[in-house]
């Protein structure tokens, strides 16, 4: 019995979330902005000028759209608690980490989720391009950002 309601729930969560994206129209700039979220790779290279505003953006994006709180947050990393979510209820954490490499920092962007499945999988990879990109040049459209 409880293998089927959690069977349900995964659909049911599968449905909205598909349906979301799919039924959604999209303006040129909103098309154009996805456009550079799916091209943005979850690993990438600062100047380390630009580091400091970055890492401040990525603070206040977890303060504002992590379903968990932060847990740790240094010059270095920021991670936020692990997510504990269950079929009616999905969670997204994140770990970000920057490590100096010259005269550039490398950022690793981590969205996890809870509960596992597929369509929260892409959901979560797409939030951690968001967030990079937001990271990177400051830009966001917090529509497609889920939560």
């Amino acid at each position: 019995m409880k293998n089927l309601i959690m069977a349900i729930g995964m659909l049911l969560i599968s449905c909205a979330s598909t349906s979301q994206t799919s039924s959604l129209k999209l303006t040129p700039d909103e098309s154009e902005y996805l456009g550079r979220v799916d091209n943005m790779p979850t690993e990438f290279r600062l100047a380390k000028v630009e580091a400091e505003d970055a890492w401040g953006r990525a603070l206040s994006w977890i303060g504002k759209y992590s379903s968990m709180k932060i847990q740790n947050a240094t010059d270095y990393t920021i991670a936020t608690y692990n997510p504990d979510g269950n079929v009616f209820n999905v969670q997204y954490g994140y770990s970000i980490t920057k490590a100096p490499m010259g005269d550039s920092v490398e950022i690793s962007v981590v969205c996890t989720f809870d509960p596992p499945a597929l369509v929260i999988k892409s959901d979560a990879k797409r939030n951690a391009q968001i967030l990079g990109l937001y990271m990177k040049s400051g830009e966001v459209m917090w529509k497609f950002i889920k939560r």
